[in-house]
């Protein structure tokens, strides 16, 4: 049996197999039996630039471009499992790249990753590969036609899968870590195959990979002939009764599984306002956004401001920060500075407000003053309004059990000069 193989981001030393360092120059997937990919290529160049389990934030034109690479991906690597053929993966951290859209209640952000292609339902990836590092490797069994590169030595794994109930398809954890989190996993998707492996440090790792994927794939085929269409022709008694209960009980759980989707949506958009308390940098700003878009307010974006915050006619300044101690005045000048060059461009005085997460490593009860006394000091002067992220966490609070109203957030933020309290 003469196979056509494709390597895709990993290198071998091999003339009969093909090998491209950028998918987009590869042939459609479907047209081999086996292809053996490095995830983070369909990341492109950008690769490089990302560091592990971090998203950053990119625009949208590189977004489009990741996602229409990984769309044209999933659609082939589906193609070829449908025809019986191989993807061989290794296991790596989940990176991507953070990305805004215009949704109906305002700008909301969405991610795009490097295992967007995988062609498995109800698979995110996000959440269900976590990163580590280990060399500590214990097989399942020594059945398997990938145990030859399983057992060899210099085997290390940088991710897991961390919860395997989500996988629907039918699936075989061939080696697992120290924790008993799976490191290499067998999944078999119609009549194909996809194999997660771990890392190999030898000078022979490719033809390892190709030697175990050459096997699996030829057993397979040799083992498994595919049913001929005139086959379903032959009804055995009983056949299409069961087959409705089984598809009446998929149904039931499609619909199960839809109302667990939702239920775990609200649940989110119930718990997001917690991040509040612990998040930093790009993470914070857009979930002290989405608490104001809830308050009722709106927000745009502006030159380097943060955000321009406001209600019927009245406007401010939003500038937001993160620190793992108090706030000092260096955030606060540079908020100044956005409220006085927004003055000379506009003729319009506006409010500002410095939201802040001090001590964000700490529980809110153990934690310092948010804010250093000449912050506080300069504040006043200038009539702007500091805010803790714990009390912008007590005020959505307050506003989801009806406590306190929109209009009388906004009028306490306005008339706030100096450290806002809510009580």
């Amino acid at each position: 049996m003469t196979l056509k193989t494709l390597f895709l981001g990993i290198s071998i030393d091999k003339k009969d197999v093909e090998q491209y360092t950028n998918p987009t120059n590869a042939k459609s997937l479907f047209d081999y039996d086996i292809v053996v990919i490095d995830p983070d290529v369909v990341l492109l160049d950008y690769k490089s630039k990302i560091p592990l389990d971090v998203f950053i934030r990119y625009d949208w034109k590189v977004h489009g471009v990741i996602k229409k690479l990984n769309d044209k991906l999933k659609k082939e690597i589906s193609l070829l499992l449908k025809k019986g053929g191989l993807l061989v993966s290794l296991l790596k951290p989940v990176k991507g790249f953070t990305y805004e859209y215009r949704g109906n209640y305002g700008t909301r952000s969405a991610y795009v990753t490097n295992y967007d292609w995988a062609p498995i339902n109800k698979f995110d990836p996000k959440w269900q590969i976590e990163s580590g590092r280990g060399s500590r490797i214990k097989l399942s069994s020594e059945a398997h036609d990938f145990y030859q590169y399983l057992r060899m030595d210099n085997i290390y794994w940088l991710a897991y899968f961390d919860n395997l109930e989500h996988i629907e398809e039918d699936s075989n954890c061939l080696a697992v870590n120290d924790a008993n989190k799976c490191i290499s996993l067998e999944v078999n998707i119609n009549k194909g195959s996809i194999i997660f492996l771990p890392f190999l440090e030898h000078t022979n790792t490719s033809h390892i990979i190709l030697q175990c994927a050459t096997k699996y794939f030829t057993r397979k085929k040799l083992k498994y002939r595919p049913e001929p269409d005139w086959v379903k022709a032959y009804k055995l008694v009983n056949e299409d009764k069961t087959l409705k209960e089984i598809t009446d009980i998929s149904n039931k759980i499609d619909q199960l599984k839809y109302d667990r989707k939702k239920i775990q949506e609200r649940l989110n958009n119930i718990r997001y306002i917690k991040k509040l308390l612990y998040e930093g940098n790009d993470q914070l700003e857009e979930i002290v956004k989405l608490a104001f878009i809830e308050l009722g307010f709106k927000l745009d974006k502006k030159d380097d401001i943060d955000w321009i915050i406001s209600s019927d006619d009245q406007k401010a300044i939003l500038e937001i920060t993160g620190s793992e101690s108090t706030i000092d005045v260096i955030k606060f000048r540079q908020l100044l500075n956005y409220l006085l060059t927004d003055l000379e461009k506009t003729g319009e005085e506006k409010k500002a407000i410095l939201v802040g997460n001090h001590f964000m490593n700490d529980p809110p009860n153990k934690r310092g003053p948010p804010f250093t006394q000449k912050a506080i000091e300069e504040a006043k002067i200038h009539s702007i309004c500091l805010l803790s992220t714990v009390e912008l966490f007590e005020l959505i609070c307050g506003f989801r059990k009806g406590l306190i109203d929109q209009k009388n957030i906004w009028q306490s933020l306005i008339n706030t000069i100096g450290l806002y309290k809510s009580t």
